[in-house]
């Protein structure tokens, strides 16, 4: 199981993008034989959600995949989570199994993207 997300920090909050149903992420990892657990609501076009770190608590035993970035600046939304109890409190936190992506994948298609996506899936699930 596992839930990917992208994130943001704004004015202090941070703001986490799911990709659930309709996304090319959730399609990869199906394809793959995992199971994306996201089940809030999504956009149709890309399968995108919104939540917050309390709505990420909702995900079970999930393990958490999200974007990686060399920019100091967008990493912040994962340094800004670290801070608040809510975070610490998901089971993938706690057992270290959350895991970015490599840089410079682009999350939205294209041939090339696919096959580095089943390529991240893969090196996050057999660390």
């Amino acid at each position: 199981d596992f839930v990917y997300f992208d994130g943001w920090v704004d004015g202090g909050t941070v703001s986490l993008r799911p990709f659930g149903t309709g996304s090319l992420i959730g399609a990869i990892g199906g394809e793959l034989g995992l199971t994306n657990v996201w089940k809030g609501e999504t956009d149709p076009a890309y399968g995108l959600g919104s939540t917050d770190i309390e709505g990420m608590t909702t995900v079970g035993s999930a393990t958490l995949l999200h974007t990686g970035t060399d920019d100091p600046d967008s990493a912040s939304f994962i340094t800004a989570a670290e801070k608040n109890p809510a975070w610490a409190s998901i089971p993938a936190v706690k057992e270290k199994r959350i895991h970015a992506f490599p840089t410079g994948i682009w999350t939205f298609g294209g041939p090339r993207s696919a096959e580095k996506i089943a390529d991240a899936y893969v090196a996050a699930f057999t660390r």
